[in-house]
């Protein structure tokens, strides 16, 4: 049975949202990671599913990191609740927090780290950004994975099934 949460104050021209509370909703608790979490699968994306997930995040992304683990963060108005559902569905390893609301403004936080970003975000972003269609985002990108090479190798080494821990259980939010 889903619980009803309220968030935030009234912005203008905006109800107070009163949303029951997903199954596929989660906020780690502090020193919670992602170490637990089930392995889901992901299944191949079809090519307009790849083009919106790259042109969604090439526009309002942020690819970067917190100085320990490299990340991919979207956060936009909570009347994109939709659009944050339907990135859940696609890369069901990946985090939606909120909605959250302060300042006057309301918003959802979703994002890919570890081996969802490593393993099922990152390679579409990848297979399709250029600096053709966007250098500053291709740039982004390419600093995102020099800051956190070391990352990259252990998930690398991981995935290639040498038995090397990647250190998922350190790739959560802390």
């Amino acid at each position: 049975m889903a619980r009803i949460r309220r968030r935030g104050g009234a912005v203008p021209g905006f109800p107070v949202l009163r949303l029951p509370v997903p199954a596929t909703f989660h906020v780690f608790l502090h020193g919670e990671t992602i170490a637990g979490m089930a392995e889901a699968p992901q299944r191949p994306l079809t090519d307009a599913e790849r083009g919106l997930v790259v042109g969604v995040l090439i526009g309002e992304g942020h690819f970067g990191g917190d100085g320990r683990y490299p990340q991919i963060t979207l956060r936009m108005h909570v009347r994109h609740e939709a659009l944050f559902r339907w990135l859940q569905r696609l890369f069901p390893r990946s985090r939606l927090y909120g909605p959250y609301g302060h300042g006057g403004r309301n918003y959802y936080q979703w994002m890919a780290r570890g081996a969802a970003l490593a393993e099922d975000v990152l390679p579409v972003v990848e297979s399709l950004l250029s600096d053709e269609i966007d250098a500053h985002v291709a740039g982004r990108v390419r600093a995102m994975r020099e800051d956190y090479a070391d990352f990259f190798r252990r998930q690398a080494r991981a995935g290639s099934g040498s038995g090397a821990d990647a250190g998922s259980e350190e790739d959560g939010p802390g």
